[in-house]
């Protein structure tokens, strides 16, 4: 098989020497000669006479592997033929440089093939014969000098060996600076995006290699090598190396593997054909390992719609290189090989396209062209353009998919802008509306609001945000949002001594983020500049790209009718980067305790010298005052001027300024730190003075005596004695056993006591016609009777 034909092709930057046709040229020079000496990195200036009735029928340019100025197509290597060009010469349309027709034809090679050392033959060819001029380009002298071998197997020469720089990363990523671009064999990449080069050389007969980087500065190179000119079979490439290069490196060892494994399949449109471009030239397929192993692309071409590859085992991925601008390339195929695999099945389909989606890509609100749209599907495949000046873009697509997955490629966006939403859309065959817009990026996290939690008991708030555009998946070139820290901050106005409360002084906000690592839920910062803030670090919260994250925050106090208390807040996004972080503007908000005390449960008892109050401690642990107001009236509305008459923080309160004989009607109001309030039923309790019995007629023993009147409609009186001081407890209750009214529960004074009973219950409801039992429990003495009541 054949990993790579000798190619009719020229690097992209090659395609620009020849874009206007040429006549009878009698005469080529390199640099003004015939044969010509430069270094890499020099501009040519490539000159052709001609006479007026000539013709260029055909410009080749090959690379002179057996070095003797002499072309021998079986042994040189062939990479550019107009011919069969996508832009090929052709009679008429040229403006060469000085704009006139006159007999000779000049245009400069400002970026030429970065090998060395190599002799590259220029043959021109008409209808009456040709001429050739002759390149000898040597490498470019520096003290940066990379040597090795190539050790397996040796003794081979013009292997391809090539060296790709890597850039300085001194920006803390443990990632390369530049991603380890594709290998395009047959393109030249010298200084192409000036941020990364490529320089080339072949091996010499033991398989030794010398390669000359530029005399600029210590970097690192990743050093790999191809077997360009299909000098070995069965194969495999070697793993490249990085190799970081401060002076003269020796000793780099590549090893080429031999195959064991095997992977072919065929290229066929959807009618089961093989296809060919619009030049008549087989197929490229290009074959991709994964990163474990090299990171490299092999290349082969379909014969007859088929393709074959020797490999070693690994992971792959294999997809087609296609001139077809009618049909849609099929979408990659990834597989893993093992040793002795013989994978013969991975075919691809290539459809006609026969439908559009179109939109446009926008600056803001103004047009932008040149920027790569890609078009996805499963069934289809992938379409690609690029947007015009005015912005618009016209993808050609099979309806045969419908559904399409839309990509706007980010390497093509402005620098400090992205796109609005995201960079992919969903879109159908036949849409024309598809907008991408691009914006300026938001480096920073932005608070888009910082809100009470509903419905809780307050100290909370929910803080929102935008994402910094740096939160993205890693593999683009920036740095990566790992998380975000969430900051409280809350004026400080008077000075803090930063030894006594164990305090960290900072001199800028900005370097909140920096102290993340040593900061725990809880730590505090005192801001130095602006205005004096003390800042707490809250909590941290995953980057997972999402456009928004939400986080509920502890607050220190809660807004009331009185005042707000202000919150503050900034969030601080963290990079992959090393203390590279990026902080939001801050923001504010307060908290608010939503919900109001449960209505508290009041249960009344007339003491001997007052009327007793008391409820069950609030279950909302905020309560901070209970207010009690009195009317002698029922459904009385309270009021503080009216009817208040005590505020106290215990759950009992003795009403002392009653009179006997009155029916008394009480509310209890349950008031929270946050001023929430709620009030209790209305309850009442006719207050009947308790008198004790003189001195000399204290009782001797305990007796409960039978009420009067009895039957009785609406109220009773029950008589009891106690002979010594001491806890008296007096109930009525149902015939069901349960308990309807307490008439006395407390301590109590040797003497005798009558206690009138209204006839209604604890929470002051009137009660039903029927028998009831009262009891009286004193020391040990417990006593029953019964009563009637009829309504």
């Amino acid at each position: 098989m054949s990993f790579l034909r000798k190619k009719n092709l020229l690097p992209a930057a090659m395609a620009l020497l020849f874009p206007f046709s040429i006549f009878g040229a009698s005469n080529a020079l390199i640099n003004g000669q015939q044969l010509c000496t430069s270094v890499v990195g020099d501009t040519l200036i490539f000159t052709f006479d001609f006479a007026p009735n000539d013709t260029i029928a055909n410009v080749q340019v090959w690379i002179d592997l057996n070095e003797n100025l002499n072309l021998d197509e079986d042994l040189d290597y062939q990479f550019y033929n107009s011919a069969v060009q996508r832009e090929p010469l052709i009679d008429g349309g040229y403006d060469d440089v000085d704009g006139m027709r006159n007999g000779s034809f000049t245009t400069p090679i400002d970026d030429f093939y970065p090998l060395a050392p190599a002799q590259f033959i220029f043959r021109i060819s008409d209808s009456g014969g040709f001429t050739e001029a002759y390149l000898i380009q040597l490498p470019l002298p520096s003290p940066f000098i990379i040597e090795g071998m190539v050790a397996e197997p040796p003794n081979v020469a013009h292997l391809l060996v090539g060296a790709f720089e890597m850039g300085d990363d001194s920006s803390g990523s443990p990632q390369a600076k530049f991603k380890f671009p594709r290998l395009k064999i047959l393109t030249a990449m010298k200084n192409q995006t000036d941020e990364w080069r490529e320089i080339l050389t072949l091996t010499d007969s033991t398989g030794a290699f010398t390669l000359f980087l530029p005399a600029e500065f210590p970097e690192t190179w990743m050093v790999y090598s191809y077997d360009m000119f299909e000098r070995l079979k069965g194969y495999a490439p070697p793993k490249p190396q990085p190799v970081f290069v401060d002076g003269h490196i020796t000793g780099i060892g590549l090893w080429y593997i031999a195959a064991n494994a095997y992977i072919g399949g065929t290229v066929r449109d959807e009618f089961g054909a093989p296809l060919e471009d619009d030049f008549g030239n087989p197929l490229e397929v290009l074959i991709g390992l994964s990163a474990s192993y090299t990171g490299m692309e092999m290349v082969t071409e379909t014969e007859n719609g088929a393709y074959a590859f020797d490999v070693v085992p690994g992971e792959y991925e294999i997809s087609v290189r296609s001139g077809l601008p009618k049909y849609m390339l099929p979408m990659p195929r990834h597989e893993w090989i093992s040793e002795g695999d013989s994978l013969k099945d991975i075919d691809f389909q290539m459809y006609h396209t026969d439908a559009e989606i179109s939109g446009h890509v926008l600056l803001t609100d103004q047009p932008l062209g040149d920027v790569r749209v890609f078009a996805f599907s499963q069934v289809a495949g992938i379409s690609m353009g690029n947007s015009r000046a005015d912005g618009s873009f016209t993808l050609p697509v099979a309806s045969i998919a419908g559904e399409y997955f839309l990509e706007l490629n980010s390497e093509n966006v402005p620098p400090g802008f992205e796109v609005e939403g995201g960079n992919h859309q969903m879109a159908h065959s036949g849409d024309t509306d598809v907008v991408f817009r691009l914006v300026e990026m938001q480096t920073a996290p932005s608070i888009l609001d910082v809100v009470d939690i509903p419905m809780d008991q307050g100290r909370q708030v929910r803080v929102i945000w935008n994402r910094s555009s740096f939160d993205r998946k890693e593999g683009w070139m920036g740095p990566v949002i790992t998380q975000y820290s969430v900051w409280r901050g809350v004026a400080v106005n008077s000075p803090v001594s930063t030894d006594e409360n164990k305090i960290e002084l900072i001199e800028s906000l900005n370097l909140l983020g920096n102290r993340l690592t040593e900061a725990k839920a809880g730590a505090q910062f005192l801001q130095a500049d602006g205005r004096p803030m003390l800042w707490d670090f809250v909590a941290t919260i995953p980057a997972t790209q999402r456009e928004r994250y939400a986080y509920v925050a502890p607050t220190l106090g809660d807004s009331t009718l009185h005042g707000i208390w202000w919150s503050y807040f900034q969030i601080v996004a963290h990079t992959d980067w090393t203390l590279e972080n990026y902080a939001s503007r801050i923001d504010s908000g307060y908290s608010v305790d939503n919900l109001r005390p449960p209505s508290p449960i009041v249960l009344l008892n007339v003491a001997q010298d007052g009327i007793e109050l008391s409820w069950d401690a609030n279950t909302h642990d905020d309560v901070v005052r209970y207010q009690i107001y009195r009317s002698e009236s029922p459904g009385f509305d309270p009021d503080v001027t009216a009817n208040l008459i005590a505020i106290t923080g215990d759950m009992h309160f003795k009403d002392m300024k009653v009179r006997d004989g009155i029916t008394y009607y009480y509310r209890v109001e349950a008031i929270d730190d946050a001023w929430n309030a709620t009030f209790s039923d209305e309850v009442n309790i006719l207050f009947t003075e308790v008198t004790l019995a003189p001195v000399d007629a204290l009782p001797t023993v305990y007796e409960l005596c039978q009420n009067f009147p009895n039957p009785f409609n609406p109220v009773t009186e029950i008589s009891y004695q106690v002979p010594c001081d001491g806890q008296v407890i007096l109930e009525v209750y149902n015939v069901k056993g349960e308990k309807v009214a307490t008439l006395v529960n407390g301590f109590s004074k040797a003497g005798k006591f009558r206690i009138l009973w209204n006839g209604r219950d604890d929470y002051g409801q009137i009660i039903a016609s029927g028998i009831y039992l009262y009891r009286l429990r004193a020391q040990s003495y417990t006593e029953l009777k019964r009563m009637l009541l009829l309504r």
